[in-house]
């Protein structure tokens, strides 16, 4: 997302606001493999970003282990890296302790014995504290993924989705948000809680149609297109 030109170089200067710097793949670690193919090359990656005009971070937290991760990012790279907090739809089985979904960017998160609710306490709590810190910035990255119901259950992202919007609109943070193939479902969870959203926020991994992204637009939302690549 390009934020404007820089008054001196003339040159543009842009903000990465959905980059997955928590993926094991940022450490050396492809198609899970237990042993890394390089050393962590992070510091690399963002200095090569920053060489092309990306200025600033927002880094994907896609479920309860992985925003922690983010927000320790954002504390090693203050005023460069910010932090989003939520459970990734694919992640989503995780609250009911049947997850094993995708991360995101492919990592695994299964939120064990404990409760959903109880989880969803600790990813507000840790969303409150990165928001005190200055290191939090939106909730998510939350949503619903019907082009990938292998990873969790229609019904589950649905519940989650909501109970997580819920959680923002108590913190009264943006939202980085996820939506493929489930427009109408989408839609009809987010809508009721807008009234009480005045940031609105992001669609991230957006698949739909002209008139629908016309109609999130028209809602107050920015929109990013689908997939994510590793610089």
């Amino acid at each position: 997302m390009a934020e404007g030109r820089d008054g001196e170089k003339g040159e543009l200067r842009y903000a990465d606001v959905g980059i997955n710097l928590t993926d094991p793949t940022y450490h050396g670690f492809y198609n899970h493999h237990s042993t890394p193919s390089h050393p962590p090359d992070l510091p690399s990656v963002l200095a090569r970003a920053a060489s092309i005009g990306v200025r600033k971070f927002m880094v994907t937290g896609s479920d309860l282990e992985q925003s922690i991760q983010a927000i320790e990012l954002a504390k090693r790279f203050p005023g460069k890296c910010y932090a989003t907090v939520g459970v990734h739809p694919c992640s989503a089985g995780g609250f009911e302790g049947g997850g094993r979904g995708e991360g995101g960017g492919g990592g695994k998160w299964d939120g064990g014995e404990k409760g959903g609710e109880e989880l969803l306490k600790e990813l507000e709590k840790v969303a409150r504290e990165g928001m005190e810190g200055g290191w939090v910035v939106a909730f998510g990255e939350i949503g619903v993924d019907f082009d990938r119901l292998g990873f969790c259950k229609r019904e589950v992202q649905e519940r989650w989705f909501e109970r997580q919007v819920e959680v923002a609109v108590k913190l009264q943070l943006p939202l980085f948000l996820h939506s493929r193939a489930a427009h109408t479902t989408f839609l009809r969870i987010l809508r009721p809680h807008l009234p009480s959203l005045p940031n609105r926020g992001l669609v991230h991994s957006f698949t739909g149609t002209l008139p629908e992204m016309q109609e999130l637009v028209d809602l107050g939302f920015h929109i990013v297109g689908d997939g994510w690549a590793v610089v």
